[in-house]
């Protein structure tokens, strides 16, 4: 990493530090920020000016389109609508993946006693992707695929977006190849490159508007949106109550043997694979069709243990 390169990536540490600081605070002042500023890791036991604060507050507006506010009445620093950054996807994993490895960075003696969940790599090419999609460029990438590990092939893509999805950043991109859009997982990519061809990506493509019917990060054609039904006993709808399955999910019954949760989904394979994963406390009782198909897969796996 060269020296521009690291001093940018301070900057935009600072940045989101600063940001992360006012909008969990609530409201703050310029002497209680310096404190925290001056207890991290990244002040180097140095103050905070107010010059470099008012320049990291301006860049942190521009960066991250929010208005950081001054009550002048108690000289207090706030972000005015901070509500919209909740609603926001991307700010909100951008605030709450900082803050956590900010308190781990700045809590060494506890590093022993915090167990994280592996990630997938493929961060190495958030970088080249995004660029990509910025200057509107094809992509080539080499990519192993899931159920064939011998099955390498050469893709020229359109990047039309990114989605994170169970510990995974997956490429949403058109392929000739492919047939249409395609989520190519970034871990199972073995090369990619810029080229100089011209992406054609719709102006009024939204990446999370095209999976809104998906349960994860599987799209099918043919299949629509339709109403699902699930009963889930005992204490099981307490978990599927706090951790929605989808945006769409709504509680229709409630007893003290079981709850009803309906949804407006495409069912597909890791739908299917969810409801799985919580064993004999789930059944689906809508629609027909997807009921009978995954009795047959419990019917296979009964047989498998007989």
């Amino acid at each position: 990493m060269n020296a521009l390169t690291n001093n940018t990536a301070t900057l935009f540490r600072r940045y989101l530090w600063l940001l992360n600081v006012i909008y969990s605070a609530g409201r703050i002042t310029l002497d209680e920020i310096r404190v925290r500023w001056q207890r991290n890791e990244m002040s180097g036991g140095e103050e905070l000016p107010r010059k470099t604060f008012e320049n990291h507050r301006k860049a942190v507006e521009e960066l991250f389109d929010v208005n950081i506010a001054c009550d002048r009445r108690t000289n207090e620093y706030y972000v005015e609508c901070g509500d919209d950054l909740v609603r926001d996807d991307l700010r909100r994993w951008l605030l709450e993946t900082f803050a956590v490895n900010d308190l781990l960075v700045n809590s060494k003696r506890l590093r022993r006693r915090i167990a994280l969940e592996p990630i997938s790599s493929g961060y190495a090419y958030l970088t080249a992707v995004l660029r990509a999609m910025e200057e509107n460029r094809c992509l080539e990438i080499v990519y192993r695929h899931t159920y064939d590990e011998k099955r390498e092939n050469r893709y020229e893509v359109e990047p039309y977006g990114l989605k994170a999805f169970r510990r995974r950043w997956y490429l949403i991109a058109n392929s000739v190849e492919m047939g249409g859009i395609y989520a190519f997982a970034l871990d199972r990519v073995r090369g990619m490159a810029s080229t100089a061809k011209a992406a054609e990506i719709p102006s009024d493509f939204d990446c999370a508007g095209f999976y809104a019917d998906a349960f994860g990060i599987i799209r099918e054609r043919d299949r629509k949106a339709e109403r699902v039904e699930i009963r889930v006993l005992g204490k099981q709808a307490n978990y599927v109550r706090a951790l929605p399955l989808h945006p769409t999910q709504r509680e229709t019954e409630r007893t003290a043997e079981y709850s009803v949760f309906e949804y407006r989904l495409a069912p597909t394979y890791d739908f299917r694979m969810e409801l799985l994963s919580n064993g004999a406390d789930v059944e689906v009782l809508r629609p027909a069709w997807f009921r009978e198909e995954v009795k047959s897969v419990v019917t296979k796996m009964m047989e498998r243990y007989e």
